[in-house]
Order: structure tokens, then C-alpha cells, then sequence
């Protein structure tokens, strides 16, 4: 039955809408593909962000069992990030990003090819519009108005394909945009976590500092160059005073 309908449907529209079917069906199999990743994603982090926000901020990865959510972005983000702890900022830095990268940017391709469609299905469906007037007018030139019949099926040719084009391109535009928010959203997750484990790993290196023998308590650099100027300016005064009591004394 449905396969009757979109035969005759075809045959209707003209060969416009064999692009226009085939534009749809990828445009809907690669929404399709993205929602299942991010069902797959969300389920598998959405219950686990806090706790891992929490063991961050503890610095305590004991009670993670990160083996839970290791098939996921986020466990992989994380597993990454403890392997490279030791390694300096932009490392941990670089490393995150290309795990995010590698999770996030195959999905938005995904999503820029729907687009193209959305973008392709009027242009399409304008395309066979302009085909059923071009066929209109040939019958004109041919029968003149004495064959209303012909007339109609051109027309009606016109207003199908345009009627097809904006049927597949609105729903896929509708959906690219939903879709879209919920993958920033996941990316936005992500890096919550790479930010969390970075100002975690700060602020530990800077409880480590602080309570070496060298000791943090020193002054910062500012600090000291300052006291050191004022030491020197404080030296070269007492210098000069020395001198003028000497002149004095001769």
C-alpha cells in the first residue's frame, strides 16, 4: 500500500522526486543515528557527572568505577585525563580536547549534511516547479486552451514538487536544530568535566607548593621585587648619609 502510494506519488511529481526521496531518507537515517548517540551518551553519564564532579573535587578516584562508563565520552574523557595527571596543563589540555574532537565532530558531520538538505529539498522542489510550468506551456503552444486536461497534470506537477520540497525540508530543519542543542549540550558536559579536573589539579599543585619546605609563604615574584627595590633605595640612603657625616667630620 505505501509503495503504491509513492509510486503514483512519483509519477505525479516527475523525476524530481526520486532526488527529493533519497535527500529525506539520508537526511532522516543520520538524525536518526545522532539521537541514538546521544541517548546512548546521556544515559551512560547523565547519572554519573556529579559523582564525578564530586570525585574531582576530592581528589579521590577510589569509589569511581569509571569501568561503568569507560564505553562512554565522558569515562574515556576521564580515564584519559587520571592516565595524564602528571603531565602539565597544556598536555591535559590538548589531550581532552581530542577526546571531546573525536567523540562530538563525526556527529556534527552528520549534522552539516542534514543541513545541506534541508537547504537542497526547496531548491528541488522549486526545480520541479519550474519543470511542470515549462511542461505546461509546451502544451499550450501545442493544443492552445482546448485541452484543460494536459494543462492540469503540468500544474499539478508544479505544485507537488514544491508541496515535496518543503515537506522533507521543514521537518529535517526542525529536527537539525533540536538535535543540535542536545549535542552542545553533551559538549558543554564534556568540557565541564575537563574544566573541573583542570582547576582540581590547580588548586592541588598549589596546596602542594604552599606546604613544601621551600614554602609557598614566600612573596610572589612582584612581591619581592618590590621589597628588594625598597631594600636597595633604603641601602643607597644610608650610604649617602654616611657620606655627608664624613664630610662633615673632615
Amino acid at each position: 500500500m505505501l509503495y503504491e502510494i509513492i509510486f503514483v506519488y512519483c509519477q505525479k511529481t516527475g523525476i524530481i522526486a526520486l532526488p527529493l526521496f533519497l535527500s529525506g531518507l539520508v537526511g532522516w537515517y543520520y538524525i536518526i543515528d545522532v539521537l541514538f548517540f546521544l541517548r546512548r551518551e546521556t544515559s551512560k553519564t547523565k547519572n554519573s557527572i556529579k559523582k564525578i564532579h564530586d570525585c574531582i573535587k576530592k581528589n579521590d578516584f577510589s569509589s569511581l568505577h569509571i569501568e561503568a562508563i569507560g564505553h562512554s565520552a565522558a569515562g574515556e574523557l576521564l580515564k584519559t585525563m587520571i592516565k595524564n595527571r602528571g603531565s602539565s596543563k597544556t598536555v591535559i589540555h590538548n589531550t581532552a580536547r581530542e577526546i571531546i574532537l573525536n567523540s562530538i565532530v563525526p556527529y556534527l558531520a552528520r549534522l552539516s549534511t542534514v543541513r545541506v538538505f534541508t537547504s537542497i529539498a526547496p531548491l528541488l522542489g522549486l526545480l520541479g516547479t519550474v519543470d511542470g510550468m515549462i511542461a505546461t506551456f509546451k502544451i499550450i503552444s501545442y493544443y492552445g486552451n482546448t485541452n484543460p486536461v494536459l494543462m492540469a497534470d503540468g500544474i499539478s506537477e508544479a505544485l507537488l514538487t514544491t508541496q515535496a520540497g518543503l515537506t522533507v525540508a521543514f521537518p529535517l530543519l526542525f529536527m537539525f536544530v533540536v538535535v543540535k542543542a542536545r549535542l552542545n549540550a553533551l559538549t558543554n558536559e564534556l568540557e565541564s568535566i575537563y574544566m573541573a579536573f583542570i582547576t582540581q589539579s590547580n588548586d592541588l599543585a598549589l596546596r602542594k607548593l604552599r606546604a613544601s619546605p621551600a614554602g609557598y609563604s614566600q612573596k610572589p615574584d612582584f612581591a619581592r621585587f618590590v621589597e628588594n627595590k625598597a631594600d636597595k633605595i633604603i641601602a643607597d640612603r644610608d650610604i649617602s648619609n654616611n657620606s655627608g657625616q664624613k664630610h662633615e667630620i673632615k
